[in-house]
């Protein structure tokens, strides 16, 4: 009686550990996978943005520019940045709308809309004046998603295409013009 106990014993420590290093051997093969296949190729599980997430998620991203406001309504996204100084040239401001964009239209799968807006303080007043605005959305640019935004990752100083400011519908005002005239050679 004693040996069947311990062979059940034995018989279920087996069977444990062969499920155990099975589920084991299939994270390894698929981590490997990933590893072999890039970074840029592997699937990221799409993200929900919420109200309880997006000052985490905001504040993780790697602005140059500070947010001055953020706002969720349902699928779309606003958020106010305060451009410090128009002395680093407008590549600083590029990047930080793709990094807005990436977070909103690629990793995330509940924003359907990413209204951005960027402003200038007057020092002495405190008012803030617009300097430019865009409003990208996820049914307007469909497949395209990616490529105009590594292409506004990567325009640096360069004056943007007519194109993808049209895409992802890029407004430039007359202060934007006069604080960085590089972008409209």
């Amino acid at each position: 009686m004693m040996k069947w106990k311990i062979a059940a014993i034995l018989a279920v420590s087996a069977l444990f550990v062969v499920i155990l290093s099975a589920r084991l051997l299939e994270q390894t093969e698929n981590t490997q996978l990933r590893m072999a296949a890039g970074q840029g190729i592997t699937e990221e599980p799409a993200l929900q943005v919420t109200d309880v997430n997006l000052v985490d998620l905001l504040s993780a991203l790697p602005l140059h520019a500070r947010i001055v406001r953020a706002d969720l309504r349902g699928t779309t996204l606003t958020v106010d940045l305060k451009v410090r100084s128009s002395a680093s040239g407008t590549g600083p401001v590029y990047e930080d709308m793709a990094e807005l964009g990436s977070l909103a239209l690629l990793r995330s799968h509940n924003i359907n809309q990413l209204r951005l807006r960027l402003v200038a303080e007057d020092a002495w007043t405190g008012r803030q004046h617009l300097l430019l605005a865009s409003e990208m959305d996820r049914s307007d640019l469909s497949g395209d998603t990616g490529q105009l935004l590594e292409g506004l990752k990567t325009a640096g100083n360069a004056p943007l295409g007519e194109n993808l400011k049209a895409r992802l519908r890029i407004v430039e005002t007359a202060l934007w013009k006069k604080a960085y005239p590089q972008s409209d050679i």
